[in-house]
């Protein structure tokens, strides 16, 4: 794993005992994965894949050219819903883990939301 595993013992992967899962968990788990395949084919080194950083889960971190993403996967069912597809609290919780790991980059650390369309379409928008 990368130095953020290495430096910080406390992180660790965020466990969750699922009975059955759901299709909603069972088609998010597909997407992450599709997303990840998509960005390793792109040079992208995927450090780690739902970990929880400062008590937010964090879909993908992945790294190129030493430069971080933190990666937000969300499933498009409508595009007419593209506003409320992240709410305020989600993009407040990923600035705070982005924030909080940024001074351990030295490039920077980036937020991106990947947008999976029903087809396996997948359009990358910066978070702000």
């Amino acid at each position: 794993m990368e130095w953020i595993l290495q430096r910080n013992p406390q992180y660790k992967p965020k466990m969750k005992r699922i009975k059955k899962p759901t299709r909603k968990h069972t088609k998010g788990q597909q997407n992450e994965h599709l997303v990840s395949q998509h960005l390793k084919r792109k040079g992208w080194n995927i450090v780690c894949q739902n970990y929880q950083f400062f008590g937010v889960e964090v879909d993908i971190l992945a790294k190129k050219k030493g430069i971080y993403t933190l990666v937000e996967v969300k499933s498009l069912r409508n595009e007419a819903h593209l506003e409320k597809i992240l709410s305020d609290q989600q993009k407040t919780r990923l600035k705070t883990v982005a924030e909080a790991l940024s001074p351990q980059t030295p490039k920077g650390l980036h937020l991106l939301l990947a947008l999976v369309n029903l087809k396996g379409t997948i359009h990358f928008v910066e978070i702000e």
